[in-house]
C-alpha cells in the first residue's frame, strides 16, 4: 500500500479514475488488460501528452493491477506497452557561486533541506524521512536509504561533508530539548514558491530538487573525486553509466583540467 500510495498520486488517481473508472479489475485480466492499456496510450498521444508522462500514468496503473494480482482479485497482469523516451533529459545544476546566493535567502528549514538534499544526493522522500536517528553528528555519519532502489540498496553509513555536518550541528544546537531518535530532521518543507522567487531576484535559472543530485555529481567531478564512488553516493547500484549520463555535465573548470592533462609533458612527444 505504501508503494501504491508513493506512485500514485491524487491527481493522477483521478486521471485513472476518468479514463478506466466504469471498468472491473477483472477487465486488466490477461491480454485484455494489455488492449486497454494501449487504447489509453493512443487516445493520450492524440491529446498531444508526451510518451514520457504517458509511461508515468502506465507504471501507476500497472502498481495497481499488480497489487490485484497479489491479492488474488485478477489471475495475470498481462504485458505492458512499451513506449519511446521523447522527452529531454533534464540540464540544469547549480554553480558553488549560485548555491551560495540561494541558501543566503532561503529561509533556515529550507537552508537545512536544500543542504541535506545536496551533499547526500538523496530523493526528496527520502530527504523528508531523514530522522535524527539516521545521523550520527559526534562521528560524522549518515544513514543512507534509497526508497527507489530498496530491494538492491541496503541502508548503509557514509561520511558526512564538512558543510553538511556544520548545518546539522548548527539545526541540532538551536532545538529546544534533545531530539529523539524518531523525530524527523527538518521534514516536507515548502520548496516551489520560496525557490522561485529567490532565483527571480537574483536573476538566475529556475531549478527543481532533481538538479540538486546532477550539481553534487558535476561539483565531485570537478574536483578530481572518483567516479565509481560517487556511483554509490549517488545510490545508483549497478553501473557508473547512469550517473555519467544523466547527472555529470561538463564545465569549464572540468574542461581546464582536461586541458591542463593534455598540455602535461608527460603525455606530449
Amino acid at each position: 500500500q505504501k508503494s501504491v500510495s508513493r506512485i500514485v498520486t491524487k491527481n493522477l488517481w483521478k486521471k485513472l479514475l476518468a479514463w478506466f473508472g466504469d471498468r472491473a479489475l477483472a477487465d486488466f485480466d490477461g491480454p485484455p488488460g494489455y488492449v486497454l492499456a494501449f487504447s489509453f496510450v493512443e487516445a493520450e498521444q492524440e491529446r498531444g501528452v508526451k510518451f514520457v508522462t504517458i509511461t508515468k500514468h502506465l507504471k501507476a496503473l500497472r502498481v495497481v493491477l499488480l497489487e490485484a494480482e497479489r491479492r488474488g482479485a485478477i489471475a495475470k497482469v498481462a504485458s505492458w506497452p512499451k513506449l519511446p523516451f521523447d522527452g529531454e533529459p533534464r540540464t540544469r545544476y547549480l554553480t558553488r557561486e549560485e548555491y551560495a546566493a540561494v541558501r543566503a535567502k532561503a529561509y533556515p528549514r529550507l537552508r537545512l533541506w536544500l543542504d541535506i538534499c545536496l551533499y547526500t544526493a538523496m530523493h526528496t522522500s527520502d530527504v523528508d524521512a531523514l530522522r535524527w536517528g539516521d545521523i550520527d553528528l559526534p562521528n560524522g555519519l549518515w544513514l543512507r536509504r534509497n526508497s527507489k532502489n530498496k530491494r538492491q540498496c541496503r541502508p548503509a553509513w557514509f561520511p558526512m561533508p564538512t558543510a553538511l555536518r556544520a548545518a546539522l550541528v548548527e539545526a541540532h544546537a538551536e532545538l529546544v530539548a534533545p531530539p529523539g531518535r524518531e523525530e524527523l530532521i527538518v521534514g516536507p518543507v515548502s520548496f516551489r514558491y520560496p525557490i522561485k522567487n529567490i532565483c527571480k531576484a537574483l536573476g538566475i535559472e529556475l531549478f527543481a530538487p532533481i538538479d540538486l543530485r546532477r550539481t553534487l555529481a558535476t561539483w565531485w567531478i570537478e574536483g578530481g573525486g572518483p567516479r565509481d564512488a560517487l556511483k554509490a553516493w549517488m545510490g545508483h547500484v549497478r553501473t557508473s553509466f547512469i550517473s555519467e549520463r544523466h547527472y555529470i555535465k561538463a564545465t569549464a573548470p572540468m574542461l581546464a583540467s582536461g586541458i591542463k592533462a593534455l598540455e602535461s609533458p608527460e603525455v606530449n612527444p
